[in-house]
């Protein structure tokens, strides 16, 4: 919190004449630091774990890995070649996965309602 606290104030002080626009940006990227940063306190297994979950079930190298809320439960979302894999951040398990490279009306069927769900819900607070 206090690393968050000193790269909010040196922002705004390097960043002081650039407009109102460029704050409503500033604030919202500090609004989803904070956020990431409460649910890493929910997560039960590391970023790592979750990469090397998404690559041993897809036989790939991962390119990113993104903590995320999915249909209010949390999750890693690890990007190896054209997959998504979604991993539960509470017990390491391949959720499912999806093919970035199709549209999401073609995907209709597959909304997130009927998923699998983590095992870990973030609570309203979280948001």
């Amino acid at each position: 919190m206090r690393n968050l606290l000193a790269i909010t104030l040196l922002t705004a002080l390097s960043v002081g004449g650039l407009g109102v626009g460029t704050s409503v940006a500033l604030s919202q990227s500090h609004i989803q630091l904070a956020q990431a940063g409460r649910w890493r306190s929910l997560a039960k297994i590391s970023e790592a774990q979750a990469r090397r979950t998404a690559e041993s079930a897809i036989g790939g190298t991962a390119s990113s890995v993104t903590l995320a809320n999915r249909n209010g439960g949390l999750v890693y979302e690890v990007l190896v070649g054209d997959t998504r894999v979604i991993v539960d951040a509470g017990n390491g398990f391949v959720l499912y996965s999806e093919n970035t490279n199709l549209e999401r009306e073609n995907n209709a069927n597959d909304e997130d309602s009927f998923r699998p769900r983590s095992s870990i819900q973030i609570p309203d607070s979280y948001e």
